[in-house]
């Protein structure tokens, strides 16, 4: 079985429901590609993607930001073809 946790159905998920272990999660974006597991970036984070001269997306961030957990499992990665 799996579950897709949209966005009013992952609203009981972050409450504690429970999961039974045959079930496997989807985590799905959101209808801009934001993935809704992952933390706002912070002000650090937001000024020194102000200085990364590779094309921006609403979605970009550091990876060396995000915390690398197992609820990330899964997590889809784009990276740009040139970072200078």
């Amino acid at each position: 079985q799996v579950w897709a946790l949209y966005k009013e159905v992952q609203e009981y998920y972050d409450r504690g429901m429970r999961v039974p272990e045959d079930v496997t999660l989807l985590l799905c974006d959101d209808n801009w590609g934001n993935i809704r597991k992952l933390p706002q970036p912070g002000e650090e984070e937001l000024e020194l993607l102000e200085e990364v001269k590779a094309e921006r997306r609403p979605t970009s961030r550091l990876s060396c930001q995000i915390k690398a957990t197992p609820a990330l499992a899964g997590l889809k990665v784009a990276i740009p073809e040139c970072q200078t």
